[in-house]
């Protein structure tokens, strides 16, 4: 299934989108699609082959035939040029409590900072304090964001880590017997640092081996006999645990 890689696709397209001013209807319309995407239990290649793409909430032509572009080519051709035209880091810096796209555009053009290491730097010398508009206490401000941002990296809300835990789970069905996500998903806490993942097989190499090449996978964290650890889009890190179906039952209380 690649309904989580298109949504990230698609809010990265309005991060884009939004530094350089575009029409905020257009901007929404992007979110809305890509939290429709993302909610979908269905998988998006079927839908497509079915031609069921309008079917999804605020899926017009454009952003069909977008999907389809992606689905056909892996990338989104829109998106390759929006990323030329914007550096990549400033969309990473919009995250930021306090640093809207217009100010992020603006120390941009004045310093070509990229990164939030870079704006952190800026911040500490008396450089911002010549951008018209800025005072202290916007400087202030910015630097409490990047605190809060680096507070709460590594933190999921459960809305957005169920739908990805539910699309990993059904990647790996073919080769397990059984799949589920457990841990503090299964306990439905609010926020999450993870994904657990339980599967019950009997050739344990071949699920992990699954696992491990899946198209979400960004890294591989670490791979042993019956568990494994991969990073996927939004630095989140999926842990797969494989034990023998007859102990499943055992496994899912753990």
């Amino acid at each position: 299934m690649r309904n989580f890689e298109i949504a990230f696709a698609f809010n990265q397209i309005a991060d884009l989108l939004e530094i350089q001013g575009a029409n905020p209807f257009r901007v929404r319309a992007y979110r809305r699609a890509a939290l429709n995407i993302e909610g979908l239990a269905d998988n998006i290649e079927t839908l497509s082959q079915q031609g069921g793409l309008h079917d999804i909430p605020g899926i017009g032509s454009d952003l069909a035939s977008k999907i389809d572009e992606y689905l056909r080519t892996g990338t989104i051709e829109f998106h390759e040029q929006l990323k030329k035209e914007v550096p990549l880091g400033l969309a990473k810096i919009v995250e930021i409590p306090s640093v809207g796209p217009k100010t992020a555009k603006e120390i941009y053009d004045r310093f070509r900072i990229e990164t939030i290491e870079d704006l952190e730097a800026i911040c500490k010398t008396d450089k911002l304090m010549g951008v018209p508009g800025f005072k202290q206490k916007t400087v202030d401000n910015i630097l409490r964001g990047i605190g809060l941002y680096r507070r709460r990296k590594g933190n999921y809300l459960l809305g957005r880590a169920v739908p990805l835990a539910r699309e990993l789970c059904k990647y790996l069905e073919g080769c397990a017997e059984r799949v589920a996500y457990a841990g503090s998903l299964r306990r439905m806490k609010e926020i999450v640092h993870d994904v657990d993942i339980l599967a019950a097989s009997k050739d344990p190499a071949q699920t992990i081996q699954a696992f491990l090449t899946m198209p979400y996978v960004q890294s591989v964290l670490a791979q042993g006999g019956t568990k494994a650890s991969v990073r996927v889009q939004d630095d989140l890190q999926v842990d797969l645990r494989v034990v023998d179906p007859q102990s499943w039952g055992a496994a899912m209380h753990y």
